[in-house]
């Protein structure tokens, strides 16, 4: 059985991939949500767990495993995101932000790059769980009148996400490795009526997404029938930046 080492698998969308790919696969997962998370999922014994502490934690895990793939899907948000302002920068909140969503995926790529094994049977994966505000900007008009916002820290990460992804897919031809981006929108996660009502009425499709929705995009990414897609963004938006 494959292993694949997934950080961020105790989020909302984490846990949906988990569930998902632990049946046919061997899934070490990589937090920084505490144990009590863990218990969200449905168990099996091919999941296992480690809370995220250091940089150096993530070379030993690989250090002990092969991986076939590597999925990032943790993302940072604290109690202060959504009233941070470009005029007012928090330098100490951009760092903890892009620590969480650009310098840890950095980090696991350049173990996994290093780690990887020929293996003629099949090619290494990379998947990053980007985000619509990797290729455009989020709209004010979106948040107005509700609780959320979404500061420019985020859009930065996650566009040096997509960006990060097209880089090792032009680099590394010799590694016989795939590294592509999913880029999910307004995923069900117990919104507030006027968010919902906003967003409705933007998206094509005239709802938010479900986690579950973001499925097919991994399963594509992962089959070994796939020999050629990368360096890719998949939008699974509902056609929010199709227009």
């Amino acid at each position: 059985m494959k292993k694949i080492l997934i950080f961020g698998g105790l989020g909302v969308l984490g846990i949906e991939i988990v569930n998902h790919l632990k049946n046919k696969y061997s899934i070490i997962i990589i937090d920084v949500k505490p144990n009590s998370y863990f218990k969200k999922l449905k168990l099996n014994k091919n999941i296992l767990y480690f809370k995220y502490s250091n940089y150096s934690q993530i070379k030993k895990i690989y250090q002990k495993n092969i991986f076939y793939a590597v999925i990032h899907c943790q993302q940072h948000k604290n109690k202060n995101f959504t009233s941070s302002d470009i005029r007012n920068l928090d330098l100490d909140l951009y760092k903890k932000i892009n620590n969480v969503n650009l310098v840890v995926p950095l980090i696991l790529f350049q173990n996994y790059l290093n780690q990887i094994k020929k293996n003629n049977k099949y090619i290494d994966r990379i998947i990053n769980i980007a985000s619509t505000y990797g290729i455009i900007s989020s709209s004010p008009e979106l948040y107005k009148n509700t609780n959320m916002g979404n500061p420019v820290y985020y859009t930065l990460s996650k566009f040096g996400l997509v960006g990060l992804t097209k880089y090792i897919a032009s680099y590394y031809k010799e590694l016989k490795v795939l590294c592509n981006c999913i880029s999910p929108h307004g995923i069900e996660n117990n919104h507030k009526k006027k968010f919902i009502i906003n967003f409705s009425k933007r998206s094509p499709i005239g709802r938010l997404s479900k986690a579950k929705e973001v499925l097919p995009a991994i399963d594509f990414l992962l089959d070994e029938k796939n020999t050629y897609t990368n360096g890719a963004n998949l939008s699974v938006d509902g056609g929010w930046t199709a227009c």
